[in-house]
């Protein structure tokens, strides 16, 4: 399946929507009520370079912790846009387990649509090279009011081995 994940349970509230032309590889949902709140699955189609599969392998080979500034600059290549303050405005970022993998965790603000932002990045297979999203994003308004929705369905994330 799409990102490695083997399974994910979205419940009732949300519905398949049709992936934006051009995406290699996206699942995209929306909650039924309001398809400007979206959980999105997505692999970008290609592999990071060696120097930012090194880092990201080694941010995610470490304790969960919160990660600060410098250690989000030397995976900006797995934030793609992410990492650009003219697009993105980064709130806070850690390291958590989900579904028995470790992943980066990064909050924040796109800019220029004010979608609130939590997204997940992911070790693909295990060397840092591909990597995996999910990535979480509402209006300002009612980011809160979803989000624990969210964190229940990134409970039932089941990775492939």
């Amino acid at each position: 399946m799409l990102a490695k994940i083997a399974s994910i349970e979205l419940g009732e509230k949300w519905q398949a929507r049709t992936a934006p032309s051009g995406a290699i590889e996206l699942l995209a949902f929306s909650l039924k009520a309001d398809e400007s709140v979206q959980l999105n699955l997505f692999y970008r189609g290609k592999s990071v370079n060696p120097v930012a599969a090194e880092r990201f392998h080694k941010l995610l080979g470490q304790v969960a912790h919160e990660v600060d500034p410098s250690e989000l600059r030397l995976v900006e290549m797995v934030l793609r846009d992410a990492s650009e303050p003219e697009y993105f405005q980064c709130d806070s970022a850690r390291t958590l387990m989900i579904g028995g993998k470790m992943v980066l965790q990064v909050d924040g603000l796109w800019t220029q649509n004010r979608l609130k932002s939590r997204a997940f990045f992911a070790d693909r297979d295990g060397d840092g090279k591909t990597v995996s999203e999910i990535h979480y994003l509402a209006p300002v308004s009612q980011f809160e009011q979803h989000l624990a929705d969210v964190e229940a369905i990134l409970k039932t994330v089941r990775w492939l081995r």
